[in-house]
């Protein structure tokens, strides 16, 4: 919770320099909060089990992304193996893990599913500790969203090259364009869990991404139970672009390319 809660602040004073901050704070922030409401619960604060029962009810919601882009591209690309691009730390992200189940449960036992993370290259240049007692660098607790580059993304698809589908759970590189994946002759099939698509237009028109998951623009959050059928879940809250409804969805939701 500390590293999202500084991760938040950083992204915050960056809004201005860095659009995609915004909504990686917004993000963050409902990070902060969960796990504020977890410890309140685990420690008898709130008393009952009305505000676990809420955080359940919003795990279920973010699961359901997972599990209708798995099934989306189970769809399409049937018994191809996946390459899942994870933050940092996965093994002690239960969010992210539970969205890696989901996506298993859609992709189906056929597909063979492997995750991974970022090394960032800057970092590894100046890999010299702190100093005893001294806070760590601010990358070192930036969420990978923030720093990772074009060449970051690039090496970890490099690493999986039997991995015909790339799904990123971290978004993608602000120097994005810059990626050699796009030019490879066997590109891998890219999708997006819950992205900022905002300027990935031409890349989803080109079918360089397949399918983006984001907040479908102007949603209304409740504390009504999430269904228990992911699809009914997942379009009370969200949208899937793909190359074949770019133009759709571009003009029923103006603004949500730029």
């Amino acid at each position: 919770m500390v590293l999202a809660l500084v991760g938040m602040i950083a992204c915050a004073k960056k809004q201005r320099t860095n659009p995609n901050a915004q909504p990686i704070a917004i993000a963050l922030l409902i990070i902060v909060v969960i796990c504020g409401i977890a410890i309140l619960v685990k420690t008898g604060t709130l008393g009952d089990n009305a505000n676990e029962k809420l955080i359940q009810n919003e795990m279920k919601f973010a699961s359901s992304t997972a599990i209708v882009l798995g099934e989306e591209l189970k769809a399409a690309y049937p018994g191809e193996k996946v390459l899942v691009v994870v933050d940092r730390n996965f093994d002690k992200n239960a969010r992210q893990q539970k969205l890696v189940e989901g996506l298993k449960q859609g992709l189906g036992s056929i597909a063979e599913v492997v995750t991974d993370t970022l090394v960032i290259e800057s970092l590894k240049k100046n890999d010299t500790p702190p100093a005893p007692g001294a806070p760590p660098p601010e990358e070192d607790i930036m969420p990978l969203e923030e720093i990772m580059k074009a060449v970051d993304f690039d090496a970890v698809i490099e690493k999986h090259p039997n991995c015909k589908i790339v799904i990123s759970l971290i978004g993608l590189p602000r120097d994005l364009t810059t990626m050699k994946t796009w030019t490879l002759e066997n590109r891998p099939k890219v999708a997006l869990l819950n992205a900022d698509v905002h300027s990935l237009a031409p890349l989803i028109k080109g079918g360089y991404i397949v399918a983006a998951v984001s907040y479908c623009p102007g949603v209304k959050f409740s504390e009504d139970p999430a269904p228990d059928d992911p699809k009914a879940a997942f379009d009370l809250r969200y949208i899937m672009i793909t190359p074949k409804n770019i133009e759709e969805l571009a003009q029923k939701y103006q603004g949500l390319f730029q």
